[in-house]
């Protein structure tokens, strides 16, 4: 689930910033991310760093759907919206995501419906740019489903979700048209999963906590197109570290014991595709596919499609 909840944040950061940042700028999904995310979220500027026109819009609000299809998983919707104000060389920015995902045991599914609200700042200095967010959220417990059927959880409805990140990095110039992107990006996150077990006394609901620190570094390929570079593709490469990619129990969750976990660290990389096409002078079209490779708690693929609109 901390991946999860890696990604969809990242996503969340990274699509309503996308706009103000010159290549790269809008680093950090997410879902995301999705987030999550989002670098990786894959929604870029549409317009090339030595152009800056008058006529840039000020605001930039950003709806965007897509699906996570996890390992052991249903494949799985999320929806992101935001809104974005330029100041000078800086923006700020809030955000909402909302997804599902399911907590799957051998002898019970426990899925979830999360909702996040973010808030971040960030701007470019020079060739360098830095983002900064804090999020916070709700995860709603759904019903838990065992062989016996689906029954009401016993430890409440919801808990927090509370999160924060930072990221930054340089955009290089290859050509006029080219551009080269390294950044790095560390998250903090903290949440807790609804877990169930089969004691004496019958089934038995209780909750560990989720928390971990991130860290992920991202190159990524920027190719600027179109007569007056108004569309955009490009690809990336991401290394992504976690203390806490699954969390795994360790002593208690019987009756009257409480539950004791201990964190399961993992790492994977991630391979992007984007796209961001304008459509009309304040209208782009963004697209986004990521896959992961290597993870233990489970790989993933990501697709959104989103719009921006300038005003």
């Amino acid at each position: 689930m901390t991946l999860v909840l890696h990604r969809l944040s990242y996503v969340c950061a990274a699509l309503v910033t996308a706009f103000f940042g010159y290549p790269g700028a809008a680093g950090a999904q997410t879902v995301e991310n999705e987030g999550e995310s989002t670098t990786e979220a894959g929604v870029r500027s549409s317009q090339a760093p030595d152009q800056d026109p008058p006529s840039q819009p000020d605001w930039i609000a950003t709806v965007s759907a897509g699906v996570i299809d996890r390992d052991g998983d249903a494949t799985r919707p999320f929806f992101v919206g935001g809104l974005s104000r330029r100041l000078g060389r800086g923006y700020v920015r809030v955000a909402a995501t909302e997804f599902r995902s399911a907590l799957r045991q051998i002898d019970a599914v426990l899925p979830s419906r999360y909702t996040i609200v973010s808030a971040g700042v960030g701007g470019t200095f020079g060739s360098w740019f830095v983002d900064a967010y804090g999020s916070i959220g709700r995860q709603k417990y759904g019903g838990v489903t065992t062989n016996l059927g689906t029954r009401e959880s016993q430890v409440g409805d919801s808990s927090g979700i509370y999160g924060a990140a930072v990221s930054g990095g340089r955009f290089v110039a290859l050509s006029r048209r080219l551009y080269l992107t390294p950044s790095a990006a560390i998250q903090y996150s903290a949440s807790r999963a609804l877990r169930s077990t089969i004691s004496m006394q019958g089934p038995l609901d209780y909750e560990t906590d989720e928390r971990a620190w991130t860290g992920s570094a991202t190159l990524r390929l920027d190719r600027y197109l179109g007569g007056s570079n108004q569309h955009l593709a490009g690809l990336s490469i991401s290394r992504v570290q976690t203390s806490n990619g699954a969390t795994a129990l360790s002593a208690g969750g019987g009756p009257g014991v409480s539950a004791t976990t201990v964190s399961v660290a993992d790492g994977w990389f991630i391979l992007g595709s984007s796209a961001a096409i304008r459509v009309a002078p304040r209208l782009w079209l963004d697209g986004a596919l990521n896959r992961t490779f290597g993870a233990q708690s489970g790989n993933y693929v990501v697709g959104s499609l989103g719009l921006r609109i300038g005003f």
